[in-house]
């Protein structure tokens, strides 16, 4: 974001963020927003949201896309997201992407810019297909590798249990009653389940 300067008479977008749900894309949103400097547009353009704000807002001027791959292809073919100007490219979580379907989506939104664009892929695994897409589409690519010696910090229990998909809230229960910890973190597998 330090590096992009608004240009009130390009109405094209320099950066696009790729995100595989529109949570994230509303989460990476919302923290750009909080760090952009001067008169930087920042819109986030995915499904089940109001098409017509999207479309206002691109008619505008946007600055920085965030969005999810579906709902950008959509603009791309209707013509209403010009990436022709674009100068910054960021595919965020990528293996989740192309976990939920995405590879095409991915791959089309890909070669419609600009080869001297600034192209970087997040991905918390590595898989095949991921490794071909940074091959075919990035250049000279360098791949950064956390290791740990250890899964978990040796002063962190992890503990779990497996019950049946209705009565979890009761186990959730028995379980912090019983064991009484000073704090914790509760995973599941849905936004609904979580709340």
């Amino acid at each position: 974001v330090e590096q992009l300067v608004r240009d009130p008479k390009d109405k094209r977008a320099q950066a696009l963020i790729l995100t595989p749900t529109r949570e994230l894309a509303i989460q990476v949103n919302d923290e750009i927003q909080s760090f952009r400097k001067g008169d930087l547009t920042v819109t986030p353009i995915s499904g089940g949201a109001a098409m017509n704000e999207q479309l206002r807002r691109l008619k505008q001027g946007v600055d920085v896309v965030v969005g999810t791959p579906g709902r950008i292809l959509d603009h791309l073919r209707r013509g209403t997201l010009d990436l022709s100007g674009l100068r910054w490219l960021v595919l965020d979580e990528a293996d989740e992407m192309m976990d939920m379907g995405f590879r095409e989506d991915m791959e089309a939104i890909l070669s419609r810019t600009p080869e001297d664009s600034q192209r970087a892929l997040f991905s918390a695994t590595m898989p095949p297909a991921i490794m071909d897409i940074a091959r075919r589409f990035l250049k000279e690519p360098k791949v950064l590798k956390i290791a740990s010696k250890h899964l978990t910090v040796p002063s962190i229990e992890q503990v779990w249990y497996a019950v049946r998909p209705y009565p979890q809230l009761d186990a959730l229960c028995r379980i912090l009653a019983a064991q009484n910890p000073q704090k914790g973190s509760v995973f599941r597998s849905t936004k609904h389940g979580a709340a």
